[in-house]
């Protein structure tokens, strides 16, 4: 029986919640892509798209929108989110769900954090903490990069640029990863009343430290945060609570994924690692190419509020998610020919990996800065690395692709 003779896959056979899709999602996605590249997912009630042009059209569309509590009531949108099934009136999205004029007014503000200035200001201090970080398994022999130190990072960047005093570091950076669990549909009631406590303190500290940084401006992140204006409006404490909260889970299993799958790409081609190594001003390609095949961020939805057609003359319906696959669309054919290679030289590496349109991550400068900055001081300090084994699991994490273990042998230290 060929796959012409099975049924499409659907539902959570297209989610990291499906073992087989965890561990090797492009055969299924390569498929619907030849077979159905607007497929329309009964089981979860969207259309599933994995062709590049569609991808563009869609992100690009005026009047899509992304806020679940603009979608119908039965929507994946919803579902993915974890918007009350009530639809309670104080529940507040992260600006990656905020439609127009809310997003625009946010992501202006934002913006102001993120510059390409700013960014680059951070770059000596992110360098010396990566290389913290480093010191403390520098004498092992045997270690895993992602709890030891891809997990580490992110997270320890973003309590330092927000401007948490280091003493409390650890307490912070704790929260973030129990705030994280918010991103896992099969946690435990453990694991939630361990998230809502998280939260609740985190609630409370970022409040207070916000008042002092009014009070007491310094040079660090919140205080750009609280102090940016957008037409005289700045960011409410809950805004900047929710945008905290939004920092402490994307902005860290993003960079978090960037620096284990880009390690065990280059160790898995050592063809490419030699020339990484020979060459090393192809970093920044290398970068690219890595987000390109990893997709950390595996797919984004839309709804939208008006029937449209695509290029293909496939129909969408008004009021339907539109759940796009970013991983799909960064393996088109039609768009980087053999795109199951990883090559560091690759001529066009415009990923989707961080979106596109006026959804584009604010954060995609900073993440390829931590990216950049981690992947050469591991190379630098242990060229002789190697994986301990050719294995590798990924966390089931809906919408995000990421590793949950990585072995290696440093035996470059």
């Amino acid at each position: 029986m060929n796959d012409h003779d099975t049924p499409l896959p659907t539902g959570f056979k297209l989610t990291a919640l499906d073992e087989e899709f965890r561990a090797t999602p492009h055969p299924r996605l390569d498929r619907l892509r030849t077979e159905a590249p607007t497929f329309y997912d009964s089981s979860l009630n969207r259309y599933f798209l994995t062709k590049m042009r569609d991808l563009k059209t869609v992100l690009k569309a005026k009047g899509m929108r992304v806020d679940p509590r603009t979608s119908a009531p039965e929507s994946y949108t919803r579902l993915l989110t974890g918007m009350p099934a009530d639809g309670s009136n104080d529940y507040e999205p992260a600006i990656l769900f905020q439609d127009n004029p809310n997003h625009r007014r946010l992501r202006s503000i934002v913006a102001q954090a993120f510059s390409l200035r700013n960014v680059n200001a951070w770059e000596k201090r992110i360098t010396t903490i990566t290389h913290e970080i480093i010191d403390g398994f520098a004498q092992e022999t045997d270690i895993d990069l992602v709890v030891q130190f891809a997990e580490q990072l992110p997270f320890r960047v973003i309590a330092l640029i927000l401007g948490i005093p280091p003493s409390e570091h650890v307490e912070f950076c704790q929260w973030g990863k129990d705030i994280a669990l918010s991103l896992d549909p099969l946690r435990t009631p453990a694991q939630t009343k361990q998230m809502d406590h998280a939260a609740e303190k985190l609630q409370r500290y970022i409040g207070e430290l916000a008042q002092e940084r009014r009070s007491v401006p310094k040079g660090d992140l919140l205080t750009i945060l609280v102090n940016a204006e957008e037409d005289g409006a700045r960011l409410s404490v809950d805004e900047l609570i929710i945008m905290t909260k939004f920092l402490l889970t994307a902005g860290t299993l993003t960079v978090a994924s960037l620096i284990s799958s880009g390690i065990y790409l280059l160790l898995s081609n050592t063809e490419q690692l030699q020339k990484l190594k020979n060459n090393p001003e192809l970093m920044p390609n290398a970068i690219e190419e890595m987000l390109r095949c990893i997709s950390p961020a595996t797919e984004t939805q839309r709804h939208c509020p008006h029937d449209m057609t695509l290029e293909g003359g496939e129909k969408l319906e008004a009021g339907k998610t539109i759940c796009i696959s970013l991983l799909a669309a960064n393996h088109d054919p039609d768009t980087f020919p053999h795109p199951d290679h990883f090559d560091i030289e690759r001529k066009n590496t415009k990923h989707v990996s961080f979106g596109d349109g006026e959804h584009f991550c604010l954060g995609a400068q900073l993440a390829r800065l931590e990216g950049r900055i981690a992947l050469q001081a591991l190379l630098e300090r242990f060229p002789n690395m190697s994986l301990q084994d050719d294995t590798t699991t990924y966390s089931g994490l809906p919408v995000f692709r990421t590793l949950q273990t990585l072995p290696l042998k440093l035996q470059g230290a």
